[in-house]
């Protein structure tokens, strides 16, 4: 039987060991929104793949589509976010989103809009500083986000004083002062929205 080869971007948000020496990867994906995959053998020394296959690793994957589940063939990693990485203050904020991502994201259900947002926002946080002093700025970074995402999935409605936090590709240091001066507004929102969607 001949199965077809899918290849995408994706996010690694989270990896799971399954059995011996196999594990299970949670890939945000722009086509396919958020999939699970099993990797065969991945933990074994010889495997090529565990070398790309980081946990938030940004990669252009492989997937094959079996009866029930997918099954992770190839991937390559990408270097575009690894000074996010490298930092553990924008790290920690990255991880964060990645963890939301997962929580909210029900199906595999195109993401196209969600990702390339994502992937922009990745781009801008990657150019902040990440001193202690600039945690309030972080902080507001990670608000829009979520705010952004949320709004994405439909957790979130169009409310005219949202307008400039959730406009698609923008990004500015308006928009941080801006989220930092109402932050309280801003972490109300996402609080409401989270506890509505009972998830």
């Amino acid at each position: 039987m001949t199965y077809h080869l899918y290849q995408t971007e994706a996010f690694v948000l989270a990896e799971q060991a399954f059995g011996e020496a196999n594990r299970v990867y949670y890939l945000l994906t722009p086509d396919f929104g958020l999939v699970m995959a099993t990797a065969q053998g991945i933990r074994l020394l010889r495997s090529k793949l565990r070398f790309n296959l980081n946990k938030y690793a940004y990669v252009r994957v492989v997937l094959v589509h079996g009866k029930e589940t997918w099954r992770l063939v190839g991937a390559e990693k990408f270097d575009d976010y690894n000074h996010i990485y490298l930092d553990p203050i924008k790290l920690k904020f990255t991880v964060k989103i990645f963890i939301l991502l997962r929580r909210f994201i029900q199906g595999e259900t195109s993401q196209k809009l969600l990702f390339e947002d994502l992937k922009m926002s990745l781009a801008y946080l990657a150019k902040l500083k990440s001193s202690p002093d600039d945690l309030k700025l972080l902080s507001g970074w990670e608000q829009v986000v979520v705010l952004r995402l949320m709004h994405f999935l439909g957790y979130i409605k169009d409310l005219p004083k949202l307008v400039p936090f959730i406009a698609f590709n923008q990004w500015s240091s308006d928009i941080l002062q801006s989220a930092k001066i109402n932050q309280g507004f801003l972490v109300g929102v996402i609080n409401e929205a989270i506890e509505a969607s009972h998830i």
